[in-house]
């Protein structure tokens, strides 16, 4: 559930009891993160219930919605772009774009997806970044051209 914590951010508190791994989960979202939240909730949210109850996606009635979530945003990401996407995907993509702009950085990775051991992440990721690594080790290389 996100919840404001001051005026230009909001939390986010997942209770261990609802999250696989048993490992419960804070954040605090980003100034932009919690203006694209602020945008659906204002001008999206009522498309899919009229009820202003706390959950972020609801069913019709307002209340927590749980059954064919995952389904129907798979069926709307193919149909509005033509990929297979499920939701489980949505977090190895997150860990590859981040990946993708900070090789290496797998423990940051492995906690925000929540795994337990580090072996986990990189068995997900290391096939992919040696060509990121590459690509950021010519950007520090060549960035150095010409400075004393």
């Amino acid at each position: 559930m996100a919840r404001a914590s001051n005026a230009q951010t909001i939390s986010l508190a997942i209770p261990a009891s609802e999250v696989k791994n048993g490992q419960p989960i804070e954040a605090d979202f980003s100034r932009d993160t919690t203006r694209l939240v602020r945008t659906y909730l204002k001008f999206y949210r009522h498309l899919v219930s009229d009820d202003p109850g706390d959950w972020l996606f609801p069913c019709r009635n307002g209340g927590p919605r749980s059954d064919h979530l995952a389904e129907d945003m798979s069926k709307v990401i193919y149909r509005e772009t033509g990929l297979v996407m499920n939701a489980h995907l949505f977090r190895h993509f997150a860990g590859m774009l981040y990946l993708q702009q900070r090789p290496g950085a797998y423990e940051a990775v492995r906690r925000i997806l929540g795994h337990r051991k580090l072996d986990t992440t990189t068995s997900f990721y290391t096939d992919l970044e040696s060509k990121w690594a590459i690509r950021h080790y010519d950007e520090v290389v060549l960035s150095r051209r010409g400075k004393s």
